[in-house]
């Protein structure tokens, strides 16, 4: 650091000479390396508490520091519990043995698949074991002794160290909270889909065949969004569409923020959500209600 301190506070002065224009670049790389160096600074220390405030058990691994422990995190994502076992976490770590014995040899030999960030991260780990963990080093050692070349006692390490990883990720492994049902077991957002199910059959797949595809995705859009959302006017949303239904109820939760407070009638209030799709099949017609108007698309 007295080097590049000495170098940023260079004053090459006019640029005339050889030498100005030597003390000039000095000094910018300087200030550019300093200035890159704090920033590179306030990143692993934000780095090191988001990691310690999620897998803290993780950071006090020999060898795992905050951008191991980062990367694994990464490759863990926010549902652990999927990577079914150990053996499994391995095989996504890059870190599984791969047979390649031959006659009368058995061996196994480096995985080059898997997620190859976090094998670098494991590798990191291993190196800084090798060099400064004395059970290590003994193993090294001992496996030297058998006959094994280093790069089938790094496999071995790297292996060694994705256990104890999997093992320190427990706690985020552990099965959230889960929220009790509703009191009817669903069957209120059941009929709701049933009902637009049904509704989307009669409208549209009875109506229509497609060639391929592609044209029964983009009937399927194109009825949602240019047609039920919007122009479809629903019974049990007052004869509105639902798009409108959703505008309305917003209009009323803006213009009266202390109805949020209140319970709802279950029997007048529901979410926009569901009443994009709650509503009821055209009504009858008749002089006293106005008349569906179907689309000739869809006709």
């Amino acid at each position: 650091m007295a080097l590049i301190d000495r170098c940023a506070g260079l004053r090459p002065g006019p640029i005339t000479s050889p030498l100005a224009a030597a003390n000039h670049s000095l000094r910018g790389l300087a200030r550019r390396w300093r200035d890159l160096h704090e920033e590179i600074t306030g990143h692993e220390a934000l780095l090191d508490q988001l990691v310690r405030d999620t897998a803290p058990q993780l950071v006090e691994a020999f060898g795992v520091r905050a951008d191991t422990a980062a990367e694994v995190l990464i490759v863990a994502g926010d549902n652990p519990e999927r990577v079914r076992g150990e053996t499994a976490w391995a095989k996504l770590c890059g870190v599984a043995p791969i047979p390649a014995s031959s006659g009368m040899t058995t061996r196994h030999r480096l995985n080059r698949g898997g997620h190859r960030q976090a094998n670098a991260a494991i590798y990191r780990a291993v190196i800084v074991r090798m060099q400064h963990h004395d059970a290590t080093r003994a193993y090294v050692a001992r496996r030297t002794a058998d006959g094994r070349t280093k790069p089938e006692i790094i496999r071995c390490l790297k292996r060694y160290v994705a256990r104890e990883i999997w093992a320190l990720l427990k706690p985020l492994r552990q099965p959230a909270v889960e929220l009790a049902p509703p009191v009817d077991g669903y069957r209120s957002i059941n009929a709701l889909m049933e009902n637009f199910f049904s509704t989307l059959r009669t409208e549209l797949v009875y109506r229509t065949s497609w060639r391929t595809p592609d044209e029964a995705e983009n009937a399927l859009f194109a009825y949602i969004d240019g047609w039920y959302n919007t122009k479809r006017i629903q019974a049990r949303l007052g004869w509105l569409s639902p798009n409108e239904d959703a505008a309305a109820w917003h209009a009323q939760t803006d213009d009266h923020p202390a109805a949020d407070a209140a319970e709802p009638d279950p029997a007048t209030t529901r979410s926009p959500t569901l009443r994009a799709i709650g509503g009821s099949s055209s009504p009858s017609a008749s002089p006293s209600t106005p008349s569906i108007e179907t689309p000739s698309a869809y006709a």
